[in-house]
């Protein structure tokens, strides 16, 4: 039964004739060849307070009983006829929330707005608020990984530094021992040359 009715409310939106004639209205989209959807202005009107004024006063769209789509998709309206009916009563979700919140605003539907305002939070917020934690964790890791390499980078500058330090306190030691070295020769050439002029 259930099969049944969903099968027959998608036919109310692609054929005439499944409403009553006065309750009847076409939904004309010129961006996408003039395709046609009909649905309840009863069920419209009672959604949404802009298609009850449309519907109710000297609007173009009530003489005609046309109202004519440029900038919704004819898929996004179908979605948003099962969410107006009461057979269908479609939930709105996280792949369709976006285009179904244009509707809602536009015709001021003020259930659908809280509904995608839900699932914007929950659904799109709180899982790119997840995917930037885990973005964040990962990157924690890229950046330990930075201040690692910079903490070795300065230990091994470190290390050269002393390394030239130990070299260059070996190069004056050896000059050290070396003076000392000479200048002990030299001590001993000087008395021996003054032992000999002593003698002579």
């Amino acid at each position: 039964m259930e099969g049944s009715l969903i099968k027959k409310a998608k036919s109310i939106f692609e054929h005439s004739g499944e409403f009553d004639e006065d309750d009847e209205v076409t939904f004309t989209f010129p961006n996408e060849d003039n395709n046609q959807l009909f649905y309840s202005k009863f069920i419209l009107s009672r959604c949404s307070p802009v298609f009850k004024a449309m519907f109710k006063h000297d609007f173009k769209e009530k003489k005609d009983k046309n109202v004519i789509i440029e900038d919704i998709k004819v898929a996004d309206f179908k979605t948003f006829f099962k969410w107006c009916d009461p057979m269908l009563s479609e939930h709105l979700t996280a792949e369709n929330v976006l285009q179904m919140v244009e509707i809602a605003e536009k015709y001021q539907i003020e259930a659908m707005i809280q509904q995608c305002r839900k699932i914007m939070h929950h659904d799109i917020v709180d899982k790119t608020f997840q995917q930037a934690k885990s973005d964040r964790y990962f990157a924690t890791y890229h950046i330990d990984d930075i201040v690692k390499d910079r903490v070795l980078q300065k230990r091994d500058r470190v290390l050269q530094k002393r390394d030239r330090v130990l070299q260059k306190r070996d190069r004056v030691l050896r000059e050290k021992r070396a003076h000392y070295v000479l200048g002990c020769e030299e001590f001993v050439h000087n008395e021996f040359d003054r032992n000999v002029t002593d003698c002579g």
